[in-house]
């Protein structure tokens, strides 16, 4: 399946992580890989009109400027602070997706794949959404699992192809 043609108003697009101080410490070319990706997602999500949640750790720093200019050109985002891996750490986020009763599948993007995504993703199942997820969209840092989990995200999940 195509992300592009899986954007639907069920979807709601989640960046988790994209602060410097985590940036600074992924594999090298990792972010030369994400984030032109991440960002044609969100050009995506705005002209569809898909809602975008900003997740972003505690005391980390802002998210990347040029992903948090895409993101406000869409119709509805939200930036949320979280205290652990989970977004679901955030009592905001939670009210907040609930206010989206459509939606039934978290798109995810982002980076400490094995840690801040997989336990984003595996609450998000616990809530009872769907999870998908693309591996040009997500990372981890040097020290993480080489593949960034993307077993664990193809048997719990959707992968999903940016290419047609």
């Amino acid at each position: 399946m195509y992300v592009l043609d899986q954007l639907t108003d069920e979807t709601l697009v989640v960046l988790i992580d994209m602060q410097w101080r985590f940036t600074d410490a992924l594999r090298y070319g990792a972010l030369d890989r994400i984030l032109p990706n991440q960002i044609m997602v969100l050009e995506k999500a705005k002209d569809l009109g898909i809602s975008v949640a900003i997740l972003e750790f505690d005391e980390c720093g802002q998210t990347l400027p040029v992903l948090m200019a895409k993101a406000r050109a869409c119709h509805d985002y939200h930036v949320f602070t979280k205290n652990r891996d989970s977004g679901f750490s955030s009592h905001k986020f939670i009210e907040w997706l609930r206010k989206h009763e459509k939606v039934e599948t978290l798109f995810l993007m982002g980076i400490n794949a094995g840690f801040c995504v997989k336990g984003t993703a595996t609450d998000a199942i616990r809530y009872g959404y769907r999870i998908a997820t693309n591996p040009d969209v997500i990372a981890g840092q040097s020290h993480h699992k080489s593949n960034d989990y993307i077993d664990w995200f193809s048997m719990n999940g959707s992968l999903l192809s940016l290419t047609k």
